[in-house]
Order: C-alpha cells, then sequence, then structure tokens
C-alpha cells in the first residue's frame, strides 16, 4: 500500500563539510558546496553545487554533450558507492553556431550555478565514504580555451534512518487530530445536562453502597467502560462501511443536498441545546432495555452500559453527529478513530468513579452552569450550520455566501453567544438567579468577543489565516488570467489566491506550458478542502514561493468537487468529477491538497508529488527541484 511504509530503514547522509574548495584561474572562479539532503522517488540524494563566476571576455561550455565537444562535467573515481544521476542541471546555455566544427556550441559568459545529484546504491553498507572525482571544464575566451581537471574530495557519513512517506505521516497527523477532537468532545458530552447528572446514579449501581474500590467494583467499573467504547465504536464501524468510499465523501463534501441536510440537522441539534425540545429515544424501548441491566453479571453491565448511551442521547448524539459528519472524508479508518477518541473520553469517567466511589464527593454540585454548556454547544451547532451551507455555495456558484456575508452571520451568532454569557441574553431553561462569574466563564467571554473582533478583520478584506479553510476564500473582483491569454476557461466562476496566474483546464494549461517552455505546476484541489485552504493561506503567501509559481511554472488549478455541468458530449457530467477522475486515474490518489510537478513536453513527474505540508522551505526545495529536472532534459 503507498499510504503505508515504504523500506523503513533508508539512508540518512550527513555531509561532515559543507565547504569543499574555493578555485580561482584566469577567467574564471569557483567554489563547490554540498546542499542538504534530498528524498527523491524514496532514495537519497546528495547535491554538489558549483557557483561560478565568469569575468567578463570568458565563457564556459555547456554541460550537454550535444552542444559541446569538451562538456563541463563531474567524473567520480570509484563507482562501487555512488550512482551518477544523468546531466548537470545548467541555466540556459546561449548558442554560438561554430562552421569549423558545424554544430552549434552552447556557452556560458555570465556568472552560473550548476548542480550535480548523485545517489548511493542501495546495497551500502551505514559508515563514513570518501566521494571525489574531478571537475572537468574549459576556460575560453576569443582565442584560446584552456582545459582543467580539478580533483574534488569530501567525506560523507551515511546512517540508518528511519523515514516514512510524507504521505503516511500527513495520514497519522490527520488521524491523531481526529482523535483528539473527538476526545475532547467526549469530555465535554460528559458536562452536559443529560450525562453529569448520571455519573452518580450510576457509581451507586455498582458501589452498592459503599465507598472504597472493591473487587468486584473495580471488574464491574472496566467492563462498564469497555461496553461504552464497544457500543460507540459498532457506530463508528457502521459510518465506515457507508461513508467510506472516497468518490462518495468526495460527492458528499459538496453535494447541494447532503450539505443541506447535514445544515438542517446542526441548526435541529442548535434548537435542541437551546432548550425548545429534546432528542429523546421512545421510552418503550428504553424500558426494555433497562429491564436487562437490572439481571446483573456480565450481560446486565453491557445494557447498563446501553442505558447511559440512550439515556443520555439527547445530549450526546448532536455531539457525536457533528464529530462523525466531520469524519467523513473517504477514508473508511477515520470514523472508526473518531469513534474511539469519543467513547474513550466519556468511558473514563464512569468507569473510574465506579471504581473509586469516594471521589463523588469531589464533584461539582449540578446547577444552572450544565444548562449553559448546552446553549454554548447550541450556538457552535449553529456556527456549523452555516458553514456546510457554504460548501455547496461555492461548489455551486450561488453567489449567497460570500466570505464577507458568511463572516458578518458568524459574528452575529458568536457576538450572542458573548453576550449570553454576560447575561443578557436569557433561554427559558436558564436559572432566574444571578451569573457566577467563575474563571471559565470569564475566560470563555473574553475569547469570544475577542474571535469576533478578528473576524472583524475579514469584512475589511485582511488575511484572517485562523480560518482558512472554514470561511469563504477571498476572491477578487478581477478574472483570473493566464500566461498565453486573458481570457480563459471557466475564470469567471473559478480564482487562483494572491493574484497569481494560471489554468482552470489542464489542456489549457499544458499548450502554454508547451509555447512557454515551462514546468506544470497541477493543484488538485476543492472548494471542502480545508488543507488547500491552510496552504494557500499559510505557504503560497510566501513571497519566495509566490515568485517561484508565477515566474518558473504554469499554474493549473484542477477543482476536483465542482459541480460546474460540462457539455454532453463529456463523458464527465461535472468539472468536479472530471478532475477527480483525473486524479486517481493518473496519479493513484484521491486526497487534497494533491501538488504534481509535470512535463508538458512528455506527461512524466519531475518529483514524486507532494501532499499537505505547511513546511515553507521544503515546499520550495520541491519547487526548485522539479525546475532543475524540467531544464536538464
Amino acid at each position: 500500500m503507498r499510504m503505508m511504509l515504504n523500506n523503513i530503514y533508508k539512508l540518512f547522509i550527513l555531509v561532515l563539510c559543507s565547504y569543499l574548495m574555493g578555485v580561482s584561474n584566469e577567467g574564471m572562479s569557483y567554489s563547490l558546496t554540498i546542499d542538504k539532503k534530498e528524498i527523491k522517488d524514496d532514495d537519497v540524494i546528495i547535491k554538489l553545487k558549483a557557483e561560478i563566476d565568469i569575468e567578463k571576455g570568458y565563457y564556459i561550455q555547456s554541460c550537454d554533450p550535444e552542444l559541446s565537444l569538451s562538456p563541463t562535467s563531474f567524473e567520480w573515481f570509484d563507482s562501487s558507492v555512488f550512482i551518477n544521476l544523468g546531466h548537470m542541471i545548467e541555466p540556459k546555455p546561449e548558442l554560438k553556431y561554430d562552421k569549423s566544427l558545424d554544430m552549434n556550441i552552447g556557452k556560458h559568459y555570465n556568472d552560473m550555478e550548476l548542480i550535480q545529484r548523485v545517489i548511493p546504491k542501495d546495497n551500502i553498507l551505514p559508515g563514513e565514504y570518501n566521494l571525489s572525482g574531478e571537475f572537468l571544464y574549459q576556460i575560453c575566451d576569443s582565442t584560446r580555451c584552456i582545459p582543467y581537471y580539478d580533483e574534488i574530495n569530501f567525506i560523507v557519513k551515511i546512517s540508518d534512518y528511519n523515514n516514512y512517506e510524507g504521505s503516511l505521516w500527513d495520514k497519522v497527523y490527520g488521524m491523531l487530530g481526529s482523535f483528539f477532537v473527538a476526545f475532547i468532545a467526549g469530555l465535554i458530552a460528559i458536562i452536559t445536562p443529560c450525562v453529569f447528572p448520571m455519573i452518580p446514579m450510576t457509581v451507586a449501581f455498582f458501589a452498592k453502597g459503599s465507598k472504597k474500590a472493591t473487587k468486584d467494583s473495580i471488574k464491574q467499573g472496566l467492563i462498564f467502560g469497555l461496553s461504552i467504547i464497544v457500543i460507540f465504536m459498532v457506530v463508528g464501524i457502521l459510518f465506515s462501511f457507508v461513508f467510506g468510499a472516497a468518490d462518495l465523501a468526495n460527492q458528499m463534501a459538496t453535494s447541494a443536498i447532503a450539505n443541506i441536510i447535514f445544515a438542517i440537522i446542526f441548526l435541529v441539534f442548535a434548537i435542541s441545546f437551546f432548550g425548545y425540545f429534546e432528542i429523546q429515544i421512545p421510552t418503550k424501548f428504553l424500558n426494555k432495555i433497562n429491564k436487562k441491566a437490572d439481571g446483573g453479571g456480565l450481560i446486565g453491565t453491557f445494557f447498563m452500559a446501553l442505558t447511559l448511551v440512550l439515556v443520555s442521547f439527547s445530549c450526546t448524539a448532536p455531539i457525536v453527529g457533528t464529530v462523525m459528519i466531520d469524519a467523513v472524508s473517504g477514508d473508511i479508518i477515520k470514523p472508526i478513530i473518531v469513534m474511539l477518541g469519543f467513547s474513550l473520553a466519556f468511558a473514563i469517567p464512569f468507569s473510574l468513579f465506579a471504581i473509586f466511589p469516594s471521589w463523588l464527593e469531589n464533584l461539582p454540585q449540578s446547577g444552572g452552569w450544565l444548562n449553559s454548556v448546552k446553549i454554548v454547544l447550541g450556538f457552535l451547532e449553529l456556527a456549523l450550520c452555516i458553514k456546510f451551507l457554504s460548501m455547496p455555495d461555492q461548489a455551486y456558484h450561488w453567489g449567497l455566501l460570500s466570505r464577507e456575508v458568511f463572516l458578518f452571520i458568524w459574528i452575529i451568532i458568536f457576538a450572542a453567544m458573548g453576550f449570553y454569557l454576560i447575561g443578557l441574553i436569557k433561554f427559558k431553561n436558564d436559572s432566574d438567579g444571578p451569573i457566577s462569574f467563575g474563571f471559565v466563564r470569564l475566560s470563555l467571554t473574553v475569547i469570544t468577543f475577542s474571535f469576533c473582533i478578528y473576524m472583524g478583520y475579514g469584512l475589511y478584506g485582511k488575511s484572517v489565516p485562523a480560518l482558512a479553510g472554514i470561511i469563504p476564500p477571498y476572491k477578487s473582483s478581477e478574472k483570473t488570467i493566464g500566461d498565453c491569454s486573458d481570457t480563459i476557461k471557466y475564470s469567471d466562476i473559478l480564482h487562483l489566491p494572491h493574484g497569481l496566474k494560471g489554468y482552470f483546464d489542464y489542456d489549457e494549461g499544458k499548450s502554454c506550458a508547451l509555447s512557454l517552455d515551462k514546468p506544470l505546476f497541477l493543484d488538485f484541489t476543492g472548494h471542502a478542502c480545508f488543507n488547500c485552504r491552510r496552504m494557500e493561506e499559510n505557504v503560497w503567501v510566501d513571497s519566495t514561493v509566490k515568485q517561484i509559481l508565477e515566474e518558473d511554472y504554469i499554474i493549473i488549478a484542477l477543482y476536483v468537487d465542482d459541480k460546474t455541468s460540462l457539455s454532453e458530449e463529456s463523458e464527465y457530467k461535472t468539472i468536479g468529477k472530471k478532475n477527480f477522475n483525473f486524479q486517481v486515474d493518473q496519479f493513484n490518489s484521491n486526497a487534497q491538497p494533491f501538488y504534481v510537478l509535470l512535463d508538458p513536453r512528455d506527461g512524466k513527474l519531475l518529483i514524486e508529488p507532494k501532499a499537505y505540508d505547511t513546511n515553507i522551505e521544503s515546499f520550495i526545495e520541491f519547487l526548485d527541484i522539479g525546475k532543475d529536472e524540467y531544464y536538464v532534459k
């Protein structure tokens, strides 16, 4: 499996001397350095760089054997350890026709940089190795060429290195993030009015009047907690089978019907949390389950756990529904991981209090604060309702929830939550007494109003990177233009961030790349892609990244979830369907963001594609290697 480990033990190269040598000859001087290690096609690569200063009136010849009788190159003495990778990478030389040779000669007149990559052989053992060879070049003027053969030596240390594929780490980090979000959601569920009062009732069932831990209480407490986890995990497994298909999840992410249904669900959850009705399991069904719990033993303990889950359904259903809908991402494991995190957090307090009944004395008393927790969750559910409505709005280009409208509605929602926290707004189940401003309530009030102020900056067109991927992206009033034409397909509905030029159709962008002799930067993205917006707001915004994309690549943004209809002649119904199938068929990937550097001349990869990675230096290196590989061909 590509996403799993690919050769756990890799080779990591530590260069012992970064500055190798500096040489000065008549007409030219240079220095050789070793750049940091690179990984390409799962191999560790050393990059040797020659920075050359050429004096006026002199030149050196090209590295390309077809453009020179004496190409500039590195030659290695020992081929048993390292492999030479292709030609030198050089700037584009000036071509001068030589009558006596009847051929074009490539010449470099200006300061330049040459790069050579070498790779250790697969069977090389850890240790220190000497990489030695010669730097071959000619310094020429209008009358003569003088050849040079400079010896070069440097030492590298090769050691075992556990190198996991970036895509796997991205997946692992994503899973861990989902797990901890669900874990926190489980802890929040504990302090809701439907669950918190159940703790002493459950403990009384197991402790039977004793305040000390006994063998029976420990056994039953553990079985009780495990039963809760099993019940929630079953829900997660069912979700994974129903929503685990990548194509289904991709369609649902921006489907108008699915997102409107989700929005209605969250609206219902919000109204329920506000206290206007309760989501309940039928009483007859609850009574039947409760009778089985009275039977005692292992089965009785399991049904006691099931009773708890069902009785607390009115509070846990909205929270579980929130984290599970968020888990619908085409990954069959994610819903299971989410429910594991939620159920673990939910089960631990019940098990601990069942084992140690005396801890109950330290629990805070039930009161109005429990209802406040529900109300705050109701405001959050209301905000999520707007979030889900914005997804199809972007994919179908309805134009109802622009960035400014979205932010304005969210400011109203969170401002109302702040006013509730300070007591200016009341709900039907709130206590009539004065509000007690403890540390938690006061801190949450300050955070809420600060968040409203932060969103206010976005109303005036300023960047709010913390909300990238949540709120609709900023869209300039000007259409996106391309490097070859100001009129490009879909530029009336699709946009590139930060004023970048580019295309939204592969064939159109490829045609431009061929005409300008530039490599392609394919950006597989989506309207509902949270990490895509994070990359654009945190990586693409970097001045160096932006400059490389503008000057050295032809950008093609391929939206995999756009619902714009294609012509009847097309085998695909929408732009998104066409781009999604292109990504899966050509690159065996269905996740976004997914960045591909491609040679438009033969359609081959210049470097292994890159997924979500907010390390700016890593992204710059990715772009630089792709550019170098393109021009060496």
